[in-house]
């Protein structure tokens, strides 16, 4: 004699067929479903095929055929008045992927990929105001159009406006305020070496 739940789901009861009022009569069973074994093998890729729609490379690394950059000089299209603004950004740059090391430097004629780009805008401006007006703080913001080629492909691998600062004190004096401008491309460099490293 079977064993069935007369219709009361979630429950823990169980009882005889006969308790039912279910006598001689044929009880339907649910149906069986059967899985071959080879869906059940396929499964893994089916579910990563349909990852794939939306998977993302971002925070992967420098494909394996990427091996040598080239870093021209950057321009300085700013209008900031600094002649030696382009020469200290293109030092610091170079100087980042250089502690790296994910990717040699080289000549454009003999590199795998080329970094670069230009300044296209440097502002200079209160930052923190006291009682009254008064400016206790400024902060110079630069900007810069970055652009990565891979040069092996021949193709642009992207074209990024990257920003960022630097504070000084207010009346600090010139010293302070060029202190102020190296922190802003410190933090800027850091952030376009990341992008070319760890961007993918």
């Amino acid at each position: 004699m079977g064993i069935w739940d007369c219709g009361v789901r979630n429950s823990m009861v169980r009882l005889r067929i006969s308790d039912c009022g279910v006598q001689n009569s044929k009880v339907r069973r649910p149906p069986i479903i059967r899985t071959s074994n080879s869906t059940i093998r396929n499964f893994p890729w089916i579910f990563l095929l349909f990852l794939g729609c939306s998977y993302s490379f971002k925070g992967g690394t420098v494909p394996p055929h990427l091996k040598t950059v080239a870093i021209p000089v950057i321009n300085d299209a700013s209008g900031y008045g600094d002649p030696s603004l382009r020469d200290d950004f293109t030092r610091e740059l170079t100087q980042r992927f250089l502690t790296d090391a994910t990717l040699e430097l080289a000549d454009r004629s003999s590199a795998d990929a080329v970094l670069e780009g230009s300044i296209v805008d440097v502002r200079d401006a209160p930052n923190v105001l006291e009682g009254g007006e008064n400016v206790s703080q400024r902060r110079i913001t630069v900007r810069v159009l970055m652009t990565f080629n891979d040069l092996k492909l021949r193709k642009k691998v992207w074209e990024k406006e990257f920003s960022n600062y630097g504070d000084y004190p207010s009346g600090g004096g010139l010293s302070q305020r060029q202190e102020g401008l190296r922190d802003a491309v410190r933090k800027l460099t850091e952030d376009i070496l990341n992008d070319t490293v760890a961007g993918w």
